[in-house]
C-alpha cells in the first residue's frame, strides 16, 4: 500500500518534496494515514482507495484553488464541476447534458473556462472533446465540490453515459456503475456490476 501511495504522490506532485510532504500531512489529518509507535506511517485505507479515490486536499492548496474559482459564474462552475465528476474527455453534448444546460450555453462556459486555463479542447478523430487543462488538479477540484452537488452530478453522468452505453455494448458500463455508486444509487448499480462480473468470467 505504501509503494502504491508513494508512486501516486510522486506522479501527482511532479516529484516536488515540499508538495509531497504537504500532501502526506493532509492524509494524516484526514485519517488516511496514522502514525505508528516506531515513528512511521501506516495506511488505514485499502489499496484500491489509495490508488484511485480523490485524495484529501492540503489546506493551503484548497485555499489557493478556491480563490481561482471565485470569479466563475454559476454556470461556468457547473460545467467545470461536471467535467471534474465525469473524470474523462467528453463531447460538448455530454458535458451539457450532465450540467443541465443547453449546448450553446455550455459552449460559452467552456470558452470562458478555456481562457482561464481550467479546461482544454482536444480532437479525437472528427469529434471535438473537452478535458481538464491539468489532470493533476482533478482530485483537488473534486474535493472543492459540495457533497450534495457531487452526488447529483454523478447521477446525471450515469444517465448520460448510460444512454450511450446501450448503443455501445459494454464500453461504458463500468463507468456508469461507478457513477451510480458515487451518486448513492447502489441498488441501481448492483445489477450492472453483476452483469460485468459475469462477462469477465
Amino acid at each position: 500500500a505504501g509503494a502504491a501511495l508513494g508512486h501516486r504522490l510522486h506522479e501527482q506532485e511532479g516529484g516536488w518534496p515540499g508538495a509531497v510532504v504537504e500532501q502526506i500531512e493532509a492524509l494524516v489529518r484526514a485519517g488516511w494515514l496514522e502514525r505508528t509507535a516506531e515513528g512511521g506511517l501506516r495506511a488505514t485505507r485499502d489499496l484500491d482507495v489509495l490508488r484511485s479515490e480523490p485524495l484529501p486536499v492540503p489546506e493551503r492548496v484548497r485555499v489557493r484553488e478556491a480563490a481561482r474559482l471565485v470569479g466563475l459564474g454559476v454556470w461556468e462552475r457547473r460545467v467545470l464541476d461536471s467535467l471534474v465528476v465525469l473524470d474523462m474527455a467528453v463531447s460538448v453534448d455530454v458535458l451539457a447534458e450532465v450540467s443541465g444546460l443547453d449546448a450553446g450555453t455550455a459552449e460559452q462556459c467552456i470558452g470562458s473556462l478555456a481562457d482561464r486555463k481550467l479546461v482544454a479542447r482536444a480532437v479525437d478523430g472528427i469529434q471535438e472533446l473537452v478535458e481538464l487543462e491539468d489532470r493533476r488538479q482533478r482530485d483537488l477540484l473534486y474535493g472543492l465540490i459540495d457533497a450534495r452537488d457531487r452526488g447529483e452530478l454523478h447521477r446525471a453522468a450515469a444517465v448520460s453515459l448510460g444512454r450511450r452505453a446501450r448503443r455501445r455494448a459494454t464500453a461504458l458500463d463500468e463507468l456508469v456503475a461507478q457513477h451510480l455508486l458515487a451518486g448513492g444509487q447502489a441498488a441501481e448499480a448492483w445489477p450492472m456490476l453483476i452483469r460485468l462480473a459475469r462477462r469477465k468470467l
